[in-house]
């Protein structure tokens, strides 16, 4: 595939390549493994206590952050949306420097723990998803 790339296509696979070295498992969105994830995302479920002051988990407010079980079954149920947003911050994986859309992102390291990235551009989640490389225009 790599034939039919210009010198640009290949230059923005290799930062991708190196941005990402020792990673395995690359995919850009919510990941119900990961504890940021579930801190910034989940959502809070009605405690068992209900309401009790004394409560270790809600603190005494009636709800509770999911646990990591829970966490999954939110994202697998599609209770857990997480959108783009908008970023001046550059591309964790290519180093893109404009402005745009940016979603977290996560991989598996050489210990088997995941990775959390704040920072994926939409080129590199149609990347990592389908393959697609950026026409030279938008590089």
């Amino acid at each position: 595939m790599q034939d039919n790339l210009t010198e640009k296509q290949k230059e923005y696979i290799e930062r991708i390549e190196r941005n990402t070295k020792g990673l395995t498992a690359i995919s850009t969105g919510v990941c119900p493994g990961c504890e940021k994830c579930l801190n910034d995302c989940g959502i809070e479920i009605e405690c068992e206590c209900g309401g009790d002051d004394d409560c270790e988990l809600c603190n005494g407010f009636g709800k509770r952050k999911p646990t990591e079980e829970e966490f999954e079954e939110q994202c697998s149920a599609g209770e857990i949306v997480e959108e783009g947003y908008f970023s001046w911050q550059w591309c964790d994986l290519c180093d893109c420097r404009l402005g745009g859309n940016r979603e977290p992102w996560h991989a598996v390291d050489e210990d088997g723990n995941i990775v959390h990235g704040d920072y994926a551009c939409v080129d590199c989640m149609m990347y990592l998803a389908n393959g697609e490389v950026p026409d030279d225009e938008y590089l």
